[in-house]
């Protein structure tokens, strides 16, 4: 991976996953749902990724299977940091919510309230999600209310 700037923007450029995202293979296979080793597969290397985002102080704020790219070698690779949020630039408490950033059936329950505020746990909440529906080929909660 390499990146670059300029005066407004900051680029990142990434391999090619020929393969396409996360969200792709799970529609692609909703009727056989995923083994648990390709399940510990996949939730290891997420898990050792957002490792690394939280040791910087990064929280993703939007982890979903359509921002994980799989490579022809069945490699993840989280992407779409538009609405990440880095924590060592402001203090936690001030982290608010945006609503703009959820996607109601990865976000966590306490982000639906006024006062709700991101941390680390909620891409955790996020990858919870991820594997179940991974295990059962369904989101594990979903309503057709929420956000209403």
């Amino acid at each position: 991976m390499s990146s670059s700037e300029d005066n407004n923007r900051f680029y990142m450029e990434m391999e090619f996953c020929a393969t396409g995202d996360l969200s792709r293979r799970l529609w692609q296979n909703k009727n056989n749902p995923y083994s648990e080793r390709t399940i510990k597969q996949i939730s290891t290397q997420l898990l050792s990724g957002l490792q690394a985002l939280h040791k910087n102080g990064i929280i993703h704020c939007n982890l979903k299977p359509s921002n994980i790219l799989i490579d022809e070698y069945g490699n993840v690779k989280i992407c779409d940091f538009k609405k990440s949020l880095k924590v060592s630039t402001m203090n936690i408490a001030e982290i608010k919510k945006n609503k703009t950033a959820m996607t109601p059936c990865y976000t966590a329950p306490e982000l639906f309230q006024e006062d709700g505020k991101y941390s680390f746990k909620n891409d955790l909440w996020a990858l919870g999600c991820i594997m179940y529906e991974l295990a059962v080929g369904q989101v594990p909660f979903f309503d057709e209310s929420i956000g209403n």
